[in-house]
């Protein structure tokens, strides 16, 4: 279980919870994102700022951008995913 908020929301952990649980990382505007390709649903402003780690070791995440995606979008973040 992490322990320390601050280390369960850089971007190390970031990218271990959110591929740990199927989601693609993608970079946008030099930003990271995480894409889910079975809901075709994309969340981004997943900075530390952004989650808390709570005692029963779930985060609760504050001011994510979620987004459902379609049509070029999607095409733009499944090549993102790619690279």
């Amino acid at each position: 279980m992490i322990t320390n908020a601050w280390h369960a929301s850089s971007g190390i952990w970031m990218a271990i919870i959110w591929s740990s649980r199927g989601w693609q990382r993608f970079t946008a505007n030099g930003e990271a994102a995480y894409f889910d390709p079975e809901r075709q649903v994309a969340i981004s402003d997943t900075h530390r700022g952004n989650l808390i780690l709570m005692a029963d070791g779930l985060l609760a995440p504050i001011d994510l951008r979620v987004q459902s995606l379609t049509g070029a979008l999607l095409d733009y973040v499944l090549k993102a995913c790619r690279s």
